[in-house]
């Protein structure tokens, strides 16, 4: 999309529904993605789909791609020849040129064209109006006419039709070159063929999209309109899925079989999309931030503020997914009636308070939140005790803030106050209306002192919900905080509280009420400290469209939360969490919540730590609500993995990565946003080595203020403990080479081996492999083998469906345990070389 001088193409992943990054086409515009999905060729490279890392270093020849086969080979046209270019060999397969005698009918040369799939006819276009068909030698067979300059052609699947695109369109038999449909309309941008090359699919420039069914030449269905034309259309055969784009630089999507659509989806870059529905329901990515917005009357509503009734994560996936869970149910909604008007008005001489005017604009006056730089001051500025009294006045509310001695205040006049005010039912929120307010002089700066509170919980009092990783994981993040902190602020001045399951000691055992209590000791924290709050464990939510987040403590012994009772002995309230991080006077402050839910307990390996909907919802406005910044293991619907080839979940792998040197600045600090956005990154990386999908949900307060939270010198590294990646195992499965069946049990020996060795050293909670008690797992090794009478056990690894390696032992069948000992040893050293 975008200026033709300056291109832009993004790719997209339908199947989760986001976009992966955007793509990096020269000035030619040469960009092609593989069928296969392997890489996409960008500006005469090819490079890999999700990483952008170029798979072949050599680029490609100049020339004009024309496509990409299915075997991944490049069709470019050079002058009047065409050839097929493997780009990751950078070797030319195909050459075609017209026969000297058919040379001339190419004119200048060649501006479109196309391969039949049998490399037996080509179909090329240079000239107004005219189509060249030729066979696979160059001689010329016919030409076909088009009104209008030739975009595009293409031959149908079977290769027996040849359809062309322009003004017009049209599709012929190849064998006869008789036309056997055209709309005859004009005004056409694209066709391409459908269902098998029995339909077309065409683009018109007044914003149409069109299916037309060939056998019958007729239209029979019409798609709704892009603003300003549209430009491409394509259907997608194993989704029934119509995608078109336009001038409006949208793309929609059409289910075919459902009948559903359209959906918008927009992008403005890699980072910055949304996707909406005909009825209101979205997903956005984490940063679209003000890039889009609702307009009710002619007023701009952020996409943050329908979150509660029409945020759908994950919308695009699950929307195209047969067999997703269903979509939120938004059709009792009323059209929203807008917020008041807010005036205010600063202090004076005279009086040293805020004074806020309100005017109703039809939708009454609801909650009045007022910030203080950047930090909730109070949830309704109408309960403050010097509004008890007010009153409407002819649509009119007046009110007024005294932040006189608030700890939060800064020296001079660089102290924001933000106002906001909702609609009488506290659903949409105005934009912020602020002022300055000159502070007082402040005493000098003292020592800062990191303070922090580390969290994780594997052991719960119900054993069915345990996890595997989190008060490991705590630990470790622990040790690093507090050795970062030392050698950044000096001993002395670095105070971590480690809660843990891992610990023996009663007093550090990760209770609701000792959790609540290192809390509130973080009150203590001065102006110039650092706080950071980690939790590793479970995290639920009520359920409903507004359920709160709830962290569950050592307490907990399974995930019903519905009795209030409950919820107050066993969990922590996001509201909870949220009151006590507004009251520190720290201003750098942040929290990490490396949390689960519900998620499907996998035996031997952990689980998947799930944020569904509500919970991300929840934690949306816990992030609204107290401006520090905070990283959520994942953002909606997508797990967060206890990853067993890491021996650490997923987050906090990569934390304690970047702060080993990954993400760290020139002055080897730990910046937090930094490290934030390090890892935010990283995850969704190390998930896809697990087959998973993670994607950390990561948000800071306005202005992107950060500060660092250690330091960590290049001898300090090794001291921060990383878990080296391991080999999963799976059942191994051994059995007689004519009884077809484990008579001597064998499978079971090594089994047991196994899983001895994936048990972690009592010394340093380390163990060399993996085992996962099941017949398959995502990326993990499995043997496969049989034995003879006569002592020979062959066996073959694989990893995946994709054989490793293969290895033989003489075995006495009496006495197996030696061979199979070295048969375990020989596996090991195979799995070192090979994965």
């Amino acid at each position: 999309r975008g200026d033709p001088r300056d291109p832009r193409g993004y790719l997209i992943d339908i199947e989760r529904g986001e976009v992966i990054r955007e793509t990096q086409p020269d000035r030619d515009s040469r960009f092609a993605l593989e069928a296969g999905g392997k890489y996409v060729l960008e500006g005469g490279l090819a490079r890999d789909v999700r990483s952008g890392r170029v798979v072949s270093s050599v680029e490609m020849p100049r020339g004009r791609p024309q496509g990409l086969a299915r075997e991944g080979l490049v069709l470019l046209s050079e002058g009047a020849s065409l050839s097929l270019w493997d780009p990751l060999t950078n070797r030319r397969v195909w050459r075609w040129a017209p026969l000297p005698g058919g040379s001339a009918a190419t004119g200048p040369g060649i501006r479109v064209a196309a391969l039949a799939p049998n490399r037996e006819l080509v179909a090329t276009s240079g000239e107004m109006g005219k189509v060249l068909l030729w066979d696979g030698r160059g001689e010329l067979l016919r030409v076909l006419e088009l009104d209008g300059p030739v975009r595009s052609v293409e031959f149908s699947a079977d290769g027996r039709r040849l359809l062309a695109a322009g003004f017009d369109a049209c599709v012929w038999e190849v064998s006869t070159g008789r036309a056997l449909w055209q709309p005859r309309r004009g005004g056409v941008t694209s066709g391409r063929f459908a269902h098998d090359g029995n339909a077309v699919i065409v683009a018109y420039q007044d914003g149409g999209v069109a299916l037309w069914d060939l056998e019958r030449g007729e239209e029979t269905r019409r798609f709704a309109q892009h603003t300003g034309g549209a430009t491409a259309a394509v259907v997608l055969e194993k989704s029934g899925l119509v995608i078109s784009g336009g001038a409006d630089r949208v793309l929609r999507f059409w289910d075919l079989r459902s009948g559903r659509g359209p959906l918008t989806l927009a992008i403005r870059s890699a980072k910055q999309w949304a996707v909406v529905d005909g009825l209101g329901r979205f997903d956005a990515a984490p940063e679209a931030g003000d890039g889009f917005v609702w307009v009710v009357g002619d007023e701009p509503i952020e996409l943050a503020q329908l979150r509660s009734r029409y945020y759908q994560p994950n919308l695009l996936a699950r929307y195209l997914a047969e067999d997703a869970a269903p979509l939120r149910d938004v059709s009792l909604f009323q059209a929203p009636e807008l917020f008041p008007l807010v005036e205010t008005r600063g202090s004076t001489a005279g009086d040293p308070r805020i004074e806020i005017v309100l005017t109703d604009q039809g939708g009454g006056i609801g909650k009045v939140p007022v910030y203080l730089n950047g930090r909730e001051l109070t949830p309704d500025a109408r309960e403050l005790p010097e509004n008890r009294d007010a009153r409407v006045v002819e649509g009119t509310l007046r009110l007024w803030v005294d932040v006189r001695g608030d700890q939060r205040l800064r020296e001079g006049p660089e102290n924001l106050i933000e106002v906001f005010a909702f609609e009488r039912e506290n659903y949409l929120r105005s934009r912020s209306r602020g002022t300055r307010y000159v502070g007082e002089e402040l005493p000098p700066p003292a020592q800062a002192r990191l303070r922090a509170v580390v969290v994780g919980v594997s052991d719960y009092s119900g054993k069915e919900i345990d996890l595997r990783f989190a008060a490991k994981d705590a630990a470790d993040f622990g040790a690093a905080l507090r050795l970062a902190g030392d050698r950044w602020l000096g001993d002395g001045n670095t105070s971590v509280t480690v809660l843990s399951t891992a610990a023996g000691a009663p007093a550090t055992q990760p209770t609701r009420m000792h959790v609540m209590a290192a809390l509130e000791r973080l009150l203590e924290a001065g102006r110039d400290d650092v706080v950071v709050v980690y939790l590793a464990g479970h995290g639920v939510s009520l359920g409903n469209e507004d359920g709160d987040y709830y962290f569950l403590t050592a307490d907990a012994d399974s995930f019903g939360l519905a009795d209030p009772e409950v919820r107050r002995r066993v969990a922590i309230a996001g509201n909870e969490l949220a009151e006590i991080m507004k009251r520190i006077p720290a201003e750098k402050r942040a929290i990490i919540l490396d949390t689960c839910s519900a998620g499907r307990f996998v035996q031997a390996f952990g689980s998947a730590r799930y944020v569904p909907d509500d919970q991300a919802r929840a934690l949306q406005r816990l992030q609204e609500r107290t401006g520090f910044h905070i990283l959520a293991g994942a953002a909606a619907g997508n797990p967060s993995w206890e990853a067993s080839p890491f021996s650490q979940g997923l987050l906090t792998y990569s934390l304690l990565f970047g702060m080993r040197g990954g993400a760290l600045d020139d002055e080897r600090l730990v910046d937090v946003l930094k490290l934030f956005e390090f890892a935010a990154t990283e995850v969704p990386v190390l998930a896809r080595r697990i087959r998973g999908v993670q994607r950390p949900l990561h948000s800071s307060p306005g202005g992107g203020m950060s500060f660092p939270i250690g330091r960590v010198l290049p001898e300090d590294a090794a001291h921060i403990r990383l878990q080296e990646e391991r080999a999963v195992f799976v059942r191994a499965r051994l059995q007689h080479d004519t009884r077809f069946r484990d008579n001597l049990h064998l499978s079971q020996q090594v089994n047991a081996r196994l899983r001895k060795l994936s048990t972690p050293d009592e010394a340093t909670g380390r163990s060399p492999i993996v085992f996962v008690d099941d017949e398959s797992f995502p990326g993990a090794v499995e043997m496969a083998g049989q034995y003879r009478d006569d002592g020979k056990l062959s066996v073959i690894l694989y990893r995946d469906e994709a054989e490793v390696s293969r290895i033989s032992v003489e075995i006495n069948l009496a006495h197996p345990a030696p061979a199979l000992d070295a048969l375990l040893a020989a596996v090991l050293r195979a799995v070192g070389a090979n994965l």
